[in-house]
């Protein structure tokens, strides 16, 4: 493990997907869908829990999604209610997020705000304060597997955050 100050290795980290949070969520997927010239992919039910909605849709192998809430007091409504609809979250992919954790969080870099592991995923949101833009960050990792031996090179790799069909 390295120490304090010390990189945990060279190993590439790729911008996967991007968040927007927005008001009227049906006007930005007719806006989105349109301009782009996509589809949407994925709704995940599951972000209720958050008290949002959402759609994904891909541009080549990479996402946005769009969050929009759907309570009162959110996170996602307070940033709304501060500075309109924008930039919400980066998500990355990064070949070890545990690995990664760990060197942040030696180093003082951010605070761990949530997270999970499931199958070959671990997830790791951080706060945002103290980063440039408060932006919510999450660092992401897929581990090999026997369809997805290469999963941070193969730009088509499955995704957890697009449902269990997505890269299939």
């Amino acid at each position: 493990m390295p120490g304090r100050g010390q990189t945990p290795n060279n190993a590439p980290t790729r911008l996967r997907q991007i968040a927007l949070v927005v008001k009227d969520i049906e006007r930005a997927r007719r806006e989105l869908t349109h301009v782009i010239g996509t589809v949407v992919i994925f709704e995940d039910a599951a972000v209720a829990q958050f008290g949002l909605k959402n759609f994904l849709i891909p541009i080549g192998g990479d996402i946005i999604e769009v969050v929009s809430p759907i309570q009162n007091n959110t996170t996602a409504g307070r940033l709304l209610d501060k500075r309109g609809d924008g930039g919400y979250m980066i998500i990355m992919q990064t070949e070890d997020a545990k690995r990664r954790r760990e060197y942040i969080e030696t180093n003082e870099l951010s605070k761990v705000i949530g997270g999970y592991e499931h199958d070959d995923v671990t997830c790791v949101q951080y706060h945002p304060k103290g980063l440039q833009g408060g932006i919510k960050v999450e660092l992401d990792s897929h581990a090999p597997t026997k369809i997805n031996p290469t999963p941070l090179k193969d730009p088509f790799s499955p995704w957890h955050a697009c449902g269990p069909d997505y890269g299939k």
